[in-house]
């Protein structure tokens, strides 16, 4: 997608429940979040 801010982010998480939580910079902007969660072994 043209524009678009892909960002990656790695960290080691004991076992347990997390939650997400996606802003935008600015108040007024609105669009879509993909989170995708993966065990790396």
């Amino acid at each position: 997608m043209a524009g678009s801010r892909d960002a990656a982010l790695l960290v080691t998480l004991k076992p347990g429940s997390y939650t997400a939580q996606v802003k935008a910079a600015q108040s007024a902007s609105s669009g879509v979040a993909l989170i995708e969660i993966y065990e790396v072994p």
